[in-house]
Parts: C-alpha cells; sequence; structure tokens
C-alpha cells in the first residue's frame, strides 16, 4: 500500500482582514496546499455563523486550489457537526490549566468532558486534535501521551508543534508520535521574528525562552525576547 502525500497547511490567524479568495490565493501562492482556518470571533468564519458559513468557505478556497484541512474552534457539537458537513477532518485545540488549578485536577475535568465527546466524534467522523503549547498547557510529549493514551487517535488525537515542544520543554517527541492526528510546524510569526539570530543546536527541551530572557541577534548583540513568541494558539 503507497503512502499518502504528505500536505502542507498553514494557520491563517495573522490574515483575518482577507476575504476567504483572497486568503486561498495568498496560501497557494505561498505553496501550500490547505489552511488551518480560526474559526473566531472578528474572522471569516466566525462561531455563530459555521453551519453555514463553514461550506460556503470550504467551496470558496476549493475554487483557489486550497483545502481546509483543519479549524482552530470549539468542540461543542455545533463545531463538530459543521465540520463533518464541510468535510474539515479536525479541530485543534490548544488545553490550557487556568492560574490556581492543579495540573492532574484540570486534566480530569477536561478527560470527563471529551468524553463525553467522543460518541459525538464517532458518530459525526470528526477529530479533536490536541496541540502543545508553551506556558500553562499541556506543554510536552509525556504529557499529551498521557491525556491521549485514553483515546482513539481518530477521536482525539495529538497535533504535534515541534517548535513548541522545544520552547514547552517538550522532550521525547516519539512518546507521542503514535497518538498523532496530524503534525504543527512553527507559526509564520515565530519564524518571523527569529529570522536572522543565529542558529544553536540543543537537546529537546534545552532552548527554553522564557519572558524576559535574552536571545542572541546578528553580530552577537542580545535583546529581551519578544513575548509574542509564546502567545501563537
Amino acid at each position: 500500500m503507497s503512502a499518502k502525500p504528505v500536505e502542507f497547511a498553514v494557520f491563517t490567524k495573522p490574515w483575518r482582514t482577507l476575504s476567504l479568495s483572497a486568503l486561498g490565493a495568498f496560501v497557494k501562492g505561498l505553496g501550500f496546499d490547505g489552511i488551518e482556518l480560526p474559526v473566531r470571533p472578528g474572522y471569516q468564519v466566525t462561531p455563530d455563523a459555521i453551519a453555514t458559513d463553514l461550506p460556503k468557505a470550504v467551496r470558496t478556497l476549493a475554487a483557489e486550489g486550497v483545502k481546509i484541512t483543519s479549524v482552530a474552534g470549539s468542540t461543542n457539537e455545533a463545531t463538530i457537526a459543521a465540520c463533518a458537513e464541510a468535510g474539515v477532518p479536525i479541530i485543534r485545540v490548544c488545553l490550557d490549566i487556568p492560574p490556581g488549578r492543579a495540573y492532574l485536577d484540570h486534566e480530569a475535568h477536561i478527560w470527563a468532558e471529551y468524553d463525553q465527546l467522543v460518541p459525538l466524534l464517532e458518530r459525526y467522523g470528526v477529530t479533536i486534535g490536541v496541540q502543545n503549547h508553551s506556558g500553562r498547557y499541556i506543554a510536552n510529549a509525556m504529557g499529551l501521551r498521557h491525556f491521549l493514551e485514553r483515546y482513539n487517535p481518530a477521536q482525539v488525537g495529538a497535533v504535534l508543534d515541534p517548535a513548541q515542544f522545544a520552547i514547552g520543554v517538550g522532550r521525547g517527541l516519539p512518546d507521542a508520535r503514535e497518538h498523532a492526528a496530524t503534525a504543527r510546524a512553527a507559526g509564520p510569526d515565530v519564524v518571523r521574528r527569529c529570522a536572522g539570530a543565529h542558529p544553536v543546536d540543543v537537546d529537546h527541551g534545552d532552548g527554553v525562552v522564557a519572558r524576559g530572557d535574552h536571545a542572541a541577534r546578528p553580530g552577537g548583540a542580545v535583546a529581551p525576547v519578544d513575548g509574542d513568541l509564546l502567545g501563537w494558539p
């Protein structure tokens, strides 16, 4: 059996003001096959209109040769049903741990919520993709594995973000790979902000950058790292 060809998609969070047709032409020109579309207030598709607007978005982007490979949005039944209707396979989420809440206590709270969603996901044929993210989130490979090992990745799987593994002390990528629904690379803002810095090879997790720390600039100068590097969900 031949392997499926690799498709490349980009998260379109930075381009909320473009029309869908302009967005499709733009990302196609960048060389991408698809997009992850934010379904959020102020974006091309909003949560309150997802049932009608997501299928329209799929058709508009398809005319430009671009797929919606995933959405970044809610995990309620309306979103799950709209994704099924539109043929969008993955709802990508980052699971934050609220301040003052113990990690394992909140993990159990999310498990209870997701356990109730599994029958819906199975019925609609949609996957929740949980992405690792630095900060007060499920931040690394072992955290993803622990959270996801109770689920079939066809319903709840991992969205692996190698850049966030580096920032979030994400050791042990193979630990999460068996649960993967898809893989995710650094967002364009991270790439833009890091362009020109002197690269250094480090072990997984050793490239940690905390807000207010310093990073090398070209020529050896140092400057505070922009905190926006950590805010990409």
